[in-house]
């Protein structure tokens, strides 16, 4: 008898996890087509600020400028590390840290380097 008790109690668990699992994946769905809708304006924008910059370039060969414009001869890099912060991110996390540690320290060409952290959980990345 107590084994029929913890079985469904396992079952009922099961499906606890299911429901919660799919309103995660309701929310994602919906975070990921608003930002969708935004992307397309901001492609446009870009385009129009490239555009700009390309006639301001022509208008006058010798205006330059470092960062909107970089010539190449500058080593130094900056990483953006974007991490999560939503739900169980914790290995996600850890992997981005593994999978950016490697290169960047590595490589003598890509030194001094820079690394800047978004969002909150991604602090713990080293």
């Amino acid at each position: 008898m107590s084994k029929l008790i913890q079985m469904r109690n396992r079952i009922q668990t099961i499906e606890t996890i299911r429901k919660v699992t799919d309103v995660m994946r309701i929310i994602s769905m919906s975070a990921h087509s608003r930002l969708k809708t935004k992307q397309e304006p901001l492609n446009t924008y870009l385009n129009a600020l490239k555009n700009l910059l390309a006639k301001v370039q022509r208008a006058t060969p010798s205006w330059s400028h470092e960062q909107l414009m970089p010539t190449g001869n500058n080593n130094n890099r900056l990483i953006i590390v974007i991490g999560s912060q939503k739900g169980l991110c914790g290995g996600f996390n850890t992997q981005l840290s593994k999978s950016i540690r490697g290169p960047v320290y590595t490589e003598p060409k890509i030194q001094p380097q820079r690394a800047l952290k978004v969002r909150r959980k991604s602090n713990s990345i080293k």
